[in-house]
């Protein structure tokens, strides 16, 4: 081993001392390196969704071929709706030009027009509910109406809008106040429309653990999550699917805690999935998605 000469006129103090820091040095980038490698792998994992993934496709080769539909090719249209109404616009009986008087009309254009209907108030209905009491047994019993919630002051309909306002229109509650007001001079507030949204679980409730407990005793179900940030936290979205019913959950975990609290503790059926941990921990029942056994040989045989 060759040496600097620098080293050979350390004293043997300064030679440990140098040692010590070259140890230290050395212990601070393998810690680096490994941290480094495990910010790879969440990148070059199979399992990372590709929305999250940091590999660069290769761009497409072009094909030489025009953008667009070739000539020749017959376009499609949407189809005619049957008519609500029929609206005939009168002729007019002198040219706009030259003001002389004009003939019959030799040709009527059809036109279709679909409009939505303008904003519409809201209708308010008073239902009177009779209470009786049994002169048997003393318990009070209140009448049923159809059209009349068991609780609360709105409707339906107004229920049904506010929750599709939230959920899939992914609206905040300030936002949803504007769209009633706007549309059906409904004036609530934010409190109100978390208070329908509210009304709206409870009575979605027994059709949702019905779901739970269908998936519970079905032969398979496909599961995937993907993170979700909700007021700058992390969130996740659980997805569960068998041939006939979808459950999607939100939940602050990615763990074996979600399987449990939607499958139980023991499924007998088989998990399609990924290659989280999560899975595995909870059964040995898994089929890997295709796609993910794909990938992992994809990168195998690059490397």
């Amino acid at each position: 081993m060759v040496l600097d000469e620098e080293f050979l006129h350390l004293s043997k103090r300064d030679l440990v001392r140098l040692v010590m820091e070259f140890r230290e040095t050395v212990a601070k980038l393998e810690a680096k390196v490994d941290e480094l490698q495990k910010r790879l792998l969440a990148y070059e994992n199979a399992n990372t969704p590709p929305a999250l993934s940091k590999r660069k496709r290769k761009p497409r080769e072009p094909t030489g071929n025009p953008r667009g539909a070739p000539k020749g090719h017959e376009g499609t249209t949407r189809e005619n709706p049957v008519p609500d109404k029929t609206v005939e616009v009168a002729a007019l009986e002198n040219c706009p030009n030259c003001h002389s008087k004009l003939a019959a009309p030799h040709y009527i254009e059809p036109r279709y027009v679909e409009e939505i209907p303008r904003p519409q108030p809201v209708t308010v209905t008073l239902f009177r509910v009779p209470h009786q009491t049994c002169a048997c047994c003393g318990l009070e019993i209140v009448a049923l109406h159809p059209d009349c919630p068991e609780s609360g002051r709105f409707g339906y309909n107004t229920q049904t809008t506010v929750a599709l306002l939230k959920y899939d229109g992914r609206l905040p509650h300030r936002k949803i106040v504007e769209s009633l007001k706007r549309d059906y001079e409904l004036g609530i507030t934010p409190a109100t429309v978390l208070g329908i949204n509210n009304r709206v679980k409870n009575k979605v409730l027994p059709q949702y653990l019905r779901i739970i407990a269908r998936i519970r005793k079905s032969g398979f179900v496909h599961i995937d999550e993907t993170m979700l940030r909700v007021s700058g936290a992390k969130y996740w979205v659980w997805v569960f699917t068998t041939e006939k019913d979808t459950l999607i959950v939100i939940r602050h975990s990615r763990g074996m805690n979600v399987l449990t609290e939607i499958l139980g503790k023991k499924y007998k059926g088989i998990i399609i999935c990924d290659g989280h941990k999560s899975y595995s921990n909870y059964t040995n029942n898994i089929q890997r998605c295709w796609a993910h056994k794909m990938r992992n040989i994809i990168n195998k045989v690059k490397k």
